[in-house]
């Protein structure tokens, strides 16, 4: 099964910032202890735009990206996240091409 990847763009209003930061570090929190199937969980922060946070995800298989989704921890984080967005982008991507040495399991 290939690999699931989800790339998004969220921007916070001004005053939400620092509280999306922190609901996003227990999310990740939440992700390592709970979640096998989630390889990366990654927040970037814009230098030039702090406002504007990239989200980067990769799942070992559909099984693993749908079982992220349905926790429900999960859900209530990303609940209060989308709360405090002006603006959220996401799109969800599968593997089709990749140079091997990178699909190799650890």
């Amino acid at each position: 099964m290939p690999k699931v990847f989800v790339s998004g763009r969220l921007v916070t209003h001004p005053d939400s910032l620092a509280r999306v930061l922190d609901l996003l570090a227990e999310l990740i929190e939440h992700v390592c202890a709970h979640e096998p199937g989630t390889e990366q969980y990654v927040v970037s922060q814009n230098v030039a735009q702090p406002h504007e946070l990239w989200l980067h995800e990769v799942y070992t298989d559909h099984d693993a990206f749908v079982a992220h989704g349905h926790h429900p921890t999960v859900r209530a984080l990303s609940g209060q996240i989308n709360a405090l967005l002006a603006e959220i982008q996401l799109a969800r991507t599968l593997t089709v091409l990749a140079k091997p040495d990178s699909l190799r399991e650890p």
